[in-house]
């Protein structure tokens, strides 16, 4: 142990209570934790400013060592150089957020059939995950290796002989191969599967998790996983929660996919595929636990009045954004979606008169984009957002068919917290400079809101006014409900 304090320059750690002064069991040396025999069983010095090479970490005479906590700190060097060959009994190994390099098929843990914990994610660890041998590791539950520069082929990283894992953390390396052959059947226990940011590709519908019915978390955002979305069995996965294949290669039919076993399922982002497939067929009447529908940016088509979402009640956002639904407006109904806070309908062929659409009901919307479609009627007869008790904010209803003048509801009395409202490129509106300033918009530029306005070209909006379209993101949505977090160990 002193020769872990000198590598890792114990002189400047943040607290060095009783190190080097006796015996660290008998003189509680800070983060030494003994077992009932005074062998040192843990070490946890996690955040406290450790600093050297994983050479340092001489741990070869504590054989009795159980826990191991090093995360957050300034340690560089390999993680080849990590032996613990000698700490047979060592179930838990945490090296997060630290600066270690090295290959992570250098890590040889093959006498450490004991361990059930592995974390080294947020370094520099480089190598190929299909070399990296956890085969004599029975016991291992979680695998954390996320965050690193991992390369190598997720088809032949063997987890055969690790049954009771539960939670693999692979996102966020270059990590390549094919998902179908991505073998997880011995892994019946598992529960979390984060590949977010990788590069890998296949089929989506041979993607086999059928065996994994205890799963919750799955994420495949941001990779090039093609196939089509009805042939991704989730059948057998009644109690997964989150689901996220965001910015994908995956085609199919949405109304084809049936998720009608999911009843568990808070969380669903599919944008940025190549879905299709009518709306207005896709059953989501068994989903009511689901909070979050993120479709945007597919070839979805179909009638918004007939897409039924009346038995999600917990819905607080729905993003439909640049597809081709059309429909009537003033026939979708959303009374039952009270929780609702973000709602993008922008982008699509939606048509039919504003003054059907009501969302007096909706007193926690945020956010309303219907930008971009055929939407016409009266401007002053939409009712009121949210009723007196709204508290919208953001209303683009840009680039329709609307006439008239804004609400009167538009007010600094009934609605103060409005700070972006976009109504350019309608047929004919009239908007006050005094109802803008009223509502605190801060978006609105002065030389643009007129008495009268008509059909304005782009041209005509400041570089500070209102875009023309809008990128829409999840990850910073809703306000004050969030998409299901990680299964924590």
């Amino acid at each position: 142990m002193t020769n872990l304090y000198n590598n890792l320059d114990g002189a400047n750690w943040t607290d060095k209570s009783n190190w080097l002064v006796g015996d660290p069991c008998t003189n509680s040396w800070y983060g030494v934790f003994c077992n009932g025999t005074n062998n040192i069983a843990f070490v946890i010095l996690d955040s406290n400013n450790l600093t050297g090479a994983v050479t340092g970490i001489d741990l070869a005479g504590l054989t009795s060592l159980v826990g191991l906590e090093l995360g957050g700190n300034n340690i560089t060097g390999n993680v080849d150089d990590l032996n613990l060959a000698n700490n047979i009994s060592i179930e838990y190994i945490n090296l997060e957020e630290n600066s270690i390099g090295g290959v992570i098929e250098g890590l040889d843990l093959t006498l450490n059939i004991a361990l059930y914990y592995l974390n080294v994610d947020n370094n520099q660890i480089g190598g190929l995950i299909h070399n990296f041998n956890l085969t004599q590791n029975p016991n291992l539950e979680i695998l954390e290796l996320d965050d690193n520069g991992i390369g190598g082929n997720i088809d032949g990283f063997d987890l055969s002989n690790n049954p009771i894992l539960r939670i693999i953390e692979l996102d966020h390396n270059p990590i390549s191969g094919l998902i179908e052959n991505f073998i997880l059947s011995n892994n019946i226990l598992l529960v979390e599967l984060d590949l977010e940011n990788m590069n890998i590709g296949g089929n989506i519908g041979g993607f086999d998790l059928t065996q994994n019915t205890l799963l919750e978390y799955l994420d495949l955002d941001e990779n090039n996983i093609g196939g089509n979305i009805q042939d991704f069995d989730l059948s057998q996965n009644t109690l997964l929660e989150y689901l996220d294949a965001n910015e994908n290669q995956i085609g199919g039919s949405i109304d084809l996919w049936d998720i009608t076993n999911n009843t568990a399922l808070g969380f669903i982002s599919l944008s940025h595929n190549h879905i299709d497939g009518d709306i207005s067929s896709f059953d989501l009447s068994q989903n009511t636990s689901l909070e979050v529908l993120d479709l945007h940016d597919n070839q979805i088509t179909g009638n918004i009045n007939s897409f039924d979402l009346s038995q999600n009640t917990l819905l607080v956002v729905l993003d439909l954004y640049d597809n081709q639904i059309g429909g009537s407006i003033d026939g979708f109904n959303l009374s039952n979606n009270v929780d609702l806070e973000y709602l993008d309908l922008g982008r699509n062929n939606i048509g039919g008169d504003i003054a059907g659409f009501d969302l007096s009901a909706l007193v926690w919307l945020y956010d309303l984009y219907l930008e971009q479609n055929q939407i016409g009627g009266q401007l002053e007869n939409l009712p009121h957002i949210g009723g007196n008790s709204g508290v919208i904010e953001t209303i683009w209803i840009s680039n329709n068919n609307l006439v008239g003048t804004a609400p009167n509801w538009m007010n600094a009395t009934d609605i103060p917290l409005i700070l972006d409202i976009n109504l350019s490129n309608n047929q004919c509106l009239n908007y006050s400079p005094q109802q803008a300033v009223n509502n605190l918009v801060t978006a609105l530029d002065p030389d643009w809101v007129t008495s009268s306005v008509c059909n304005n070209e782009p041209s005509d909006l400041p570089a500070t006014g209102f875009p023309m379209g809008h990128t829409t993101t999840i990850s910073a949505q809703p306000k004050s409900k969030v998409p299901p977090p990680k299964v924590v160990a």
